[in-house]
């Protein structure tokens, strides 16, 4: 099949985009599956992720190209595929499908831009866009449960499922051979970084802040030279946010810095060898394979990817101090972990023929109208019929 996915080209980079990335694994995943697939993009808004995807095995075509050619599928990921979009692909296909891959939490988004007026940019957009109908709507394992009928709500069909979550390492292993970056060598863990980007409540990083201080406070025979807010600058001078960070040992012995996004290798390279992360209603996160696929330690709290680096549950910051605590002194010498966490990572990638299978039946399924709603394992990256 002839399938076309939608890219944000807007973005500054591919490597802080997770939803760039979504797309281009998803095209690497579906050409593995025997397809033809590429990548859908205007050049009005086009920023520095286009620039890097034009260096990775994947085709990317023109709007004004992609119309006027004949696709079987378009999965609307980066852009919403409008109406008028809708309209245009019809002509050229009468029988071409429409599938909306979210891989937004688009309630919790709108809750905060609506409660508090944030997330300007998003709100403008979408109060001028009229979306096509998509013939189904596949949500990643991390939004079903927030977000399956929220989405079906948004989109006026109620033809919603979970599908398996897509990863790939092309962009982390790009970077690497790039700059070049080096894998985790058995250094000793001195300096932290935590890459929640603090934009809304699901990536906040305040609780993992909390963790390590909890480790700087109560273990003395770990030392911590830095503690860098990996995102945090946009908050840095926000007057609640001082007096929480305030209350911190690591603050009080100018042990910490709020700094600016920046690609995950290059943090681990320069600055940091361990990440602490938090996340709320979004459990599955490119940062923890990409920092497990280094060979670094990655503490998250995470559920559907508990065996992935060192788990802590929801809340629970006491349990997160020893989970930090304990990685950091048997990390060093764990000759294994690169080994171990590439392999159980690679059920998300397309080198696992169980992944490309269901996907090939799921397009399978939207082509020929038998819709079906999917239960997801996150044992084993895949679903079943319900």
């Amino acid at each position: 099949m002839k399938i076309g996915i939608t890219l944000d080209a807007s973005r500054n980079s591919l490597f802080t985009s997770g939803i760039n990335q979504n797309g281009l694994y998803l095209a690497l995943l579906f050409n593995k599956g025997g397809h033809n697939a590429s990548l859908l993009y205007s050049p009005n808004n086009s920023g520095k992720s286009l620039d890097e995807i034009k260096d990775l095995p994947v085709d990317i075509v023109e709007f004004k190209e992609a119309v006027v050619q004949k696709y079987d599928v378009i999965i609307s990921l980066g852009v919403v595929v409008e109406e008028f979009m809708a309209a245009a692909f019809r002509k050229q296909n009468p029988n071409v499908k429409f599938i909306a891959y979210k891989c937004g939490n688009e309630f919790l988004v709108d809750a905060e831009t609506y409660l508090y007026n944030t997330h300007e940019g998003r709100a403008k957009t979408m109060s001028t866009i009229k979306p096509e109908v998509p013939d189904a709507i596949w949500s990643i394992p991390q939004m079903e449960n927030t977000n399956l009928q929220y989405y079906s709500f948004l989109l006026g069909t109620d033809n919603s499922t979970v599908v398996p979550f897509v990863w790939d390492p092309l962009t982390i292993e790009t970077a690497i051979e790039k700059a070049p970056y080096k894998l985790y060598d058995g250094r000793a863990i001195k300096r932290y970084a935590i890459m929640e980007p603090n934009i809304s409540m699901m990536k906040f990083c305040i609780p993992p802040t909390i963790i390590v201080d909890r480790v700087f406070k109560n273990h003395k025979d770990i030392e911590i030279e830095k503690l860098m807010l990996i995102g945090a600058a946009n908050v840095k001078d926000n007057k609640r946010f001082k007096t929480l960070i305030s209350k911190t040992e690591l603050a009080k012995h100018k042990k910490m810095s709020a700094e600016t996004r920046q690609p995950t290798p290059h943090i681990l390279e320069n600055w940091a060898q361990v990440v602490v992360s938090w996340q709320w209603e979004n459990a599955l996160n490119y940062l923890y394979f990409d920092v497990a696929w280094m060979g670094y330690p990655i503490i998250h709290n995470a559920h559907l990817c508990k065996d992935i680096g060192y788990y802590y549950e929801g809340f629970d910051y006491e349990e997160g101090e020893r989970v930090l605590a304990d990685a950091v002194r048997s990390h060093p010498t764990d000759k294994d972990y690169l080994e171990r966490e590439r392999a159980k990572i690679r059920r998300y990638t397309r080198e696992n023929p169980r992944l490309v299978e269901q996907y090939n039946q799921l397009l399978s399924d939207v082509v020929n109208g038998e819709f079906k709603r999917q239960v997801y394992d996150p044992l084993t990256n895949s679903v079943t019929p319900k």
